[in-house]
């Protein structure tokens, strides 16, 4: 939740932000308006002031002392100046104080909503660094080393967040998501064959700001991340040694085309015969069952896409038909194509 107060001593500014229709849309901010230096640190001081957004007049250079002295005191406030200068060196010397944006006077109703956005997603990455970045790492090190429950963990994550956005929900669902973003990237730079049997979900571009319970994200995560460590267990198996991991990595990389045999041994330099045999030794699953594995698995992800349908995903799969393809998807999975895209919907 953004706390905004605007220094205006005139008062005719703060008087037309009141009106502006971006605060329909913005719902995770508060506005309040100071027309004197005494009541704007009052504010800062009881509301716990995020945003500044300040009058100023190029040739009033007592304002400019005031952003000056505003920001050395409280260096952690976004300070937005108002202004109708559009002097370049005049510009030049707001930011070089250290303002986070100018907006001219004349433009600001239409700008001052995208400012405001964007302040909420820098406090938003600042607060996911600075407290909950070494919370996913835990979480990442946990599966990585093959910890099974992943639930306690998540709902330390989840606890924290809405405990220190005071139960905020847009706010707080998107630094989860910021959560899941981060963990996305640490998991691939880790394993970069993950990268095609995980989804990416992002909630602002998958489905907008629909709400969630604090039950439904804690639920929603844990499965989330109960299944990067099923994938992760299930296919750690190629790490046995340095000509399974080669095999395996050359299957992954095969994954959305015809895998067979020969495609392997070509790839890897090895014979076919050799690479059926060692497999199978080395990993307790045969070649065939762990290329039809990771084909279900790619499908999974595949299928929270709504613009693949079944026959798409079968034909680029190389299943032969769509029909075959939901017979082998069900085997695995316990349900058809169509019945899984209904439960991610869910």
């Amino acid at each position: 939740m953004l706390q905004i107060a605007s220094y205006d001593p005139s008062g005719k500014i703060s008087e037309e932000i009141y009106g502006y229709s971006c605060w329909e849309k913005i719902k995770d901010a508060v506005y309040l308006g100071a027309k004197s230096p005494e009541e704007l640190e009052e504010s800062i001081m009881s509301q716990r002031t995020d945003v500044v957004l300040a009058a100023a007049d190029e040739h009033d250079f007592t304002r400019i002392d005031f952003i000056r002295k505003l920001l050395a005191n409280y260096p952690d406030i976004f300070v937005v100046v108002i202004g109708n200068s559009d002097s370049c060196h005049f510009v030049r010397n707001i930011f070089l104080l250290g303002a986070f944006d100018y907006l001219l006077t004349d433009e600001l109703e239409k700008e001052l909503g995208k400012t405001i956005m964007r302040m909420s997603r820098t406090q938003r990455s600042a607060y996911f660094s600075g407290k909950i970045y070494d919370k996913v790492l835990v979480l990442a090190r946990h599966i990585f080393d093959g910890g099974s429950n992943v639930g306690e963990l998540v709902k330390d994550i989840v606890d924290t967040i809405y405990s220190d956005w005071n139960d905020n929900t847009i706010a707080c669902q998107q630094v989860i998501e910021h959560v899941k973003q981060e963990s996305y990237k640490h998991f691939v730079r880790k394993k970069p064959w993950l990268e095609k049997f995980i989804y990416r979900g992002d909630y602002i571009r998958d489905i907008g700001f629909e709400l969630k319970s604090k039950g439904e994200i804690e639920e929603e995560l844990c499965r989330y991340y109960s299944e990067v460590n099923q994938l992760f267990t299930k296919y750690n198996v190629i790490d046995v040694n340095k000509t399974i991991y080669t095999i395996g990595k050359s299957v992954i990389r095969q994954v959305d085309s015809k895998v067979t045999l020969d495609s392997v041994a070509r790839d890897v330099y090895l014979n076919k015969t050799y690479i059926s045999h060692i497999f199978k030794e080395m990993t307790g699953i045969s070649f065939n069952d762990f290329v039809t594995e990771l084909k279900t698995d790619r499908a999974k992800t595949l299928l929270h896409y709504p613009d693949m349908n079944v026959s798409m995903i079968a034909d680029m799969l190389c299943f032969g038909s769509s029909g075959y393809f939901s017979a082998i998807f069900k085997k695995h999975t316990g349900f058809t194509p169509t019945q899984y895209r209904e439960l991610i919907k869910k």
